[in-house]
């Protein structure tokens, strides 16, 4: 014979808040035939006490060497062929 299942309530916050919606504004302009916006926002981030209160440690960033390809018609064909 078959238990008939039991509910349990689950004990959660009732007002959780997940997300919010960035206060945002838009500048559209116009140069001529064509329209640009910039969106600008602003976020505000509660810090914890003494968060920069003193200077930050510099960090040397490393050089990344990239190899050059050959300049030219043939290794344009080349690098285009790949």
């Amino acid at each position: 014979m078959k238990k008939p299942p039991k509910v349990v309530p689950i004990q959660e916050q009732q007002y959780r808040l997940i997300a919010e919606d960035q206060n945002t504004h838009r500048i559209i302009f116009g140069i001529g035939s064509e329209r640009m916006a910039i969106d600008l926002f602003s976020r505000i981030t509660k810090l914890p006490p003494a968060t920069g209160d003193r200077p930050a440690e510099v960090l040397a960033m490393k050089k990344v060497r990239r190899k050059r390809r050959p300049e030219g018609p043939a290794a344009e064909y080349e690098f285009r062929s790949r």
